[in-house]
Formats: C-alpha cells, structure tokens, sequence
C-alpha cells in the first residue's frame, strides 16, 4: 500500500485528496490547541499526523508571525489573519482630595505664575523705594525690609482679590498696581475654571494609553518567550527599540507573582473579533488592576509554516484564498 501511495503521489487527484485530507487535520488540530491551551499556537510549530499519507510525505506545520528569518528554513504560506500584541499595563489611580487645588494649574503654568508673582513683587518693591526717596512731601522714614514686606503682602492681596490696605499716590506706583491687578485677574479666571472643571471631574495619575506612556513611565512589560519581540527587534524605530529594551523573560511562577506590582505590564494577544489571547499566569485579581492599551504595541500577519518544498503549500494557499474571497464577499453583503 505503502509503494502504491509513492507511485501515485503526483497524480492529480490522489494528490489533491491525500492534501485535502492533510489540511483538514492541520486545521482540526490547530483549533483544538487554541481551545485546549487558551492562547496562540505562533510560536510552537506542532507535528500533525494525516490519514491517507505515508511517512514520506507526513507534514509538519506551524502558525505564526512572519519572521524572514525563518524564510530561509521553511515555506511560508499566504497570510492568514492580522493579530496585533498588546499590554495589560497598570491601570491609573484617582488624585487624592487634597491635590484639588494644585492640579487646576499643570507644571509649565505654575513656573509662570511663580516667575509673575516675584516679578511683581519686585517690580512694586522698586517703586514704592524709588518714589519715596524723590518724593518732597510725606516723605517716609521706613527701612527697606519694610517696603519688601509691604510689596509682598500688596501683590499677595491683589493676586488672592483681597482689598488693599493703602492706595498709591504717585502715578508710577499706580502704573504698577494696575499691571499687577490686571494680570491677577487674568490669572485668577484661568484658575477658577481649571478648578472648576477638577472639582466635577475626576482626575487620575499614571494612565497610560500607548507604547510611548510606557517609555515615558518605564513600564516593564513581559512573557515566558521572546517571540513577542522577534517581529520589531531589528526594527529601526526608537519606540521599538525602547519597547524592546523594557521586555524581561521569566517563567510562569514569576509572572504569576507579578501579578500585584504595580509596575509591570504582562503581553497579551488582541485577535480579529474583539478576542483576546492572555497567559495562564495573569490571575483574575492582577487583570482586575490593569487596562488593555488603547495603542497596540505593534500588528503583524499570520501565516503556517511548512517544510521546504512542501507539497501541501499550494493546496494550503488554495484553501486560505478562497476563504479570504468568501469572507469579502460576505462582508460587502452584509454592508459591514
């Protein structure tokens, strides 16, 4: 039986039977894997035993990414289906009460405001000394500590809209005065709405949304493979090569332990559909503190990888593209 299938392995239609047959088990058992294992078979090529086929022509077939690097080893196949790898990284965490009011203003307003108010102050500071000293009538005898403390305690009043405890009578100090007054009020209506707005929205810290919050943060991401770096590690792309570099490779039973530190992010699998591929060591409680990035850290096609000069690749290509048209054509019935 075994000289027949030999002597008959290029005809036409004992080939296309025996790869029909072989295909189907490729695919009945690529599906078993994903139910059984709960994740993606790209990095674990699987030995697939047909009925109908001798040893000679047994396949061994994979799914996964496409690596060049591999080309040079195996057939690779049409592409089959876009998956994208993602994070589940640290979720964010609510501003505390006490930070209401500092928050109304972000770091670059709060160094203006500071170089506003010493510029004030300063700038009063020289005219209330400078109109004192040429003034010829009620001229005051009063230190220059006393013309800081009242400059201070002048601009502090105008920029917190407090009444003033003495009115300038010289025009320049009167020039001064309104500057300040003016820029306290443009000042002080920023403020009032940035406030508002904080105080009936909430406001968190620490979110992150994208693979550059990440570099930004210095999240630690990680799996139990480095397959799913392969794809952008010889990626010429400073973000890549940023991502590349906060990736660590551990084990199940320390990922496992990861799951509380608020600092890392476990690699998960974002598949068509809306599915999502996780490892078994993310625990309910460790999912439950984290959030999937809105921004996927890259996207890459799927494709089965087979032996060199395969004789099942073009029956396997056959199959993947007439899958592809069906599928367009259902969608564009649809309208989807």
């Amino acid at each position: 039986m075994a000289r027949d299938m030999h002597a008959l392995v290029y005809s036409s239609d004992i080939e296309r039977r025996g790869g029909m047959c072989a295909l189907e088990s490729i695919l009945t058992w690529r599906r078993g894997y994903r139910d059984q294992q709960g994740g993606s078979p790209r990095t674990r090529p699987f030995h697939c035993t047909t009925v109908g086929l001798t040893s000679a022509i047994t396949p061994n077939a994979g799914s996964m990414f496409i690596w060049e690097s591999k080309y040079h080893y195996l057939d690779i196949s049409k592409q089959t289906i876009k998956s994208s790898i993602s994070c589940l990284v640290p979720g964010p965490k609510l501003v505390g009460g006490w930070a209401t009011p500092f928050i109304a203003f972000n770091a670059p307003i709060w160094v203006v405001f500071a170089i506003t108010v010493i510029v004030s102050i300063t700038a009063l500071y020289f005219a209330l000394s400078w109109n004192n000293l040429y003034s010829s009538v009620n001229k005051e005898n009063n230190t220059k500590s006393y013309y800081l403390i009242t400059s201070i305690l002048l601009t502090e009043a105008m920029y917190l809209n407090q009444s003033l405890s003495r009115i300038p009578q010289h025009f320049s100090t009167r020039l001064v005065f309104s500057m300040i007054l003016i820029m306290s009020l443009v000042l002080g209506a920023i403020y009032d709405s940035g406030l508002a707005s904080n105080m009936t929205i909430p406001r968190y810290y620490g979110v992150i949304r994208n693979p550059q919050d990440m570099i930004s943060n210095n999240i630690q991401w990680g799996a139990t493979e480095d397959a799913w770096i392969l794809s952008i590690e010889g990626s010429d792309s400073p973000t890549h090569q940023k991502i590349v570099n906060l990736f660590v490779i551990e084990n199940e039973e320390k990922l496992q332990n990861r799951n509380k530190d608020s600092r890392f992010a476990f690699a998960i699998e974002r598949l068509q559909g809306g599915n999502f591929a996780v490892g078994s060591y993310i625990t309910e409680d460790g999912a439950k503190i984290r959030r999937i990035l809105y921004e996927d850290l890259y996207f890459d096609y799927m494709a089965f990888y087979l032996k060199k000069s395969s004789i099942l690749l073009p029956y396997l290509d056959d199959i993947i593209l007439r899958v592809a048209r069906v599928a367009s054509r259902t969608h564009a019935s649809l309208g989807i």
